[in-house]
């Protein structure tokens, strides 16, 4: 196909973040990313559990190539994907974000005594 004496080219995902699950520290930083080709140059959008992700506290760089979010939560859980969009066809890539608490120990003294406690969030 040519559009403009130019060769089209479905979109690909050139290079991106690996795709599959991320374990990622709770209050730590998530960074996703994915590079598109095309021609004509294709659309970058991305997702969150398949719902458009619009919440401010997510930065998406303006050519959307990258996906950042600055100190994670537990709700930050879920699967994420970018969508290569364009009028001769469509590429995706998820990933599957886990968020992740690191063993704590609290010690508590009574009576001349301490106590261990842990606690693990997954």
């Amino acid at each position: 196909m040519f559009l403009h004496n130019e060769a089209v080219t479905p979109p690909s995902i050139r290079f991106s973040s690996q795709e599959g699950e991320h374990n990622i520290a709770l209050g730590s930083n998530l960074a996703l990313f994915c590079v598109a080709t095309g021609h004509p140059l294709p659309k970058i959008t991305w997702t969150k559990d398949g719902k458009s992700i619009n919440d401010r506290k997510f930065t998406i760089s303006e050519d959307n190539v990258h996906l950042r979010l600055i100190n994670v939560e537990e709700n930050d859980n879920g699967r994420y994907a970018c969508h290569v969009i364009s009028e001769y066809g469509q590429v995706s890539k998820t990933f599957d974000v886990k968020i992740t608490c690191k063993y704590y120990c609290i010690f508590i003294h009574q009576k001349g005594f301490c106590r261990e406690y842990s606690h693990f969030n997954s």
